[in-house]
């Protein structure tokens, strides 16, 4: 089975429920040298595409790409398949650790596998948060049932 999606249709459920902010972007909005870095850092396979990055700091990052999902926290770098993806959800013990009163505030999304591990990942509250969080929603509902 070809677990791809098409760029194109996660752009567009990335940018109709959120959108692009300072550090979020589609990844053709980038900046040919952080496009670059990320390419590098991510290690992209030959038939996947990058679509949508986060990239603060260049230190803690993540990447839709059309098979995985991608990220970086204090310089480790991890991946999960879409077909690992159950869940993508609020992180909601961290969104009240980190005083979000409102949804423009939530920063904190938390991925479950297929095997019911929990992944938080901090991400530009607002627009992308929004943006982020419903392509990986919509993502994890592209599997088949897992239980």
């Amino acid at each position: 089975m070809n677990s791809n999606v098409s760029k194109t249709t996660i752009a567009s459920v990335f940018l109709r429920n959120g959108g692009e902010g300072e550090h979020t972007k589609l990844f053709e909005n980038l900046s040919e040298p952080i496009q670059g870095d990320l390419r590098e850092k991510a290690i992209l396979r030959e038939d996947e595409e990058p679509v949508v990055a986060y990239n603060e700091n260049g230190g803690d990052w993540c990447l839709i790409t059309t098979q995985r999902f991608i990220w970086s926290k204090l310089g480790q770098t991890k991946n999960l398949e879409f077909r690992q993806l159950k869940d993508a959800t609020i992180d909601s013990s961290l969104a009240i650790q980190h005083k979000a009163t409102s949804a423009a505030d939530l920063r904190d999304l938390k991925l479950i596998t297929n095997t019911n591990e929990e992944i938080s990942i901090e991400i530009e509250p607002g627009f992308p948060f929004s943006g982020i969080w419903n392509a990986l929603k919509f993502l994890s509902t592209r599997n088949p049932a897992t239980g």
